[in-house]
């Protein structure tokens, strides 16, 4: 799991070619001209999801994990709340989807990442992550997520 600003992108250049693309793509995007949906960067290899909704109190909230995908999550307005945990510590509240490449699971937090705008997070496969969490009271985020191939 890595957690910082966008701004520092250049750090990560060493992560591979799929994160370096991820990572470009978004610093020179302009999201304000772009509606929610999905969009295609090089195929089913990295693509992104710009995401609107209310954040949720952690309560109703699950932790998910995935096999085929790493997840790079910013944040473009609003402020949210990611609890993180390795996957290895906690319980598979369900079977893994592999349509939709996500296992729920269930378990104890060890980590409470506070995303504002141009902050990101990166979620290898170990990384269980529970997003769209409600920091003070429920808020309004706008957020993209890029996922970038894993093999």
């Amino acid at each position: 799991m890595i957690f910082d600003g966008i701004a520092n992108h250049t750090r990560y250049k060493g992560l591979g070619s799929g994160i370096e693309r991820a990572l470009e793509y978004l610093t020179n995007t302009d999201f304000a001209a772009l509606e929610d949906g999905k969009y295609r960067i090089e195929g089913d290899e990295i693509y992104a999801m710009l995401l609107s909704y209310d954040t949720e109190p952690e309560s109703v909230r699950s932790f998910e994990a995935h096999r085929k995908y790493i997840d790079v999550q910013c944040i473009l307005s609003g402020r949210e709340i990611i609890y993180w945990a390795p996957i290895e510590e906690l319980t598979p509240a369900g079977e893994y989807s592999q349509e939709k490449d996500i296992v729920f699971l269930s378990g104890e937090t060890r980590a409470r990442l506070q995303l504002t705008p141009g902050s990101f997070a990166l979620f290898y496969q170990e990384d269980a992550h529970k997003p769209e969490c409600t920091w003070d009271a429920p808020e309004h985020v706008r957020k993209v997520v890029v996922k970038v191939r894993a093999d």
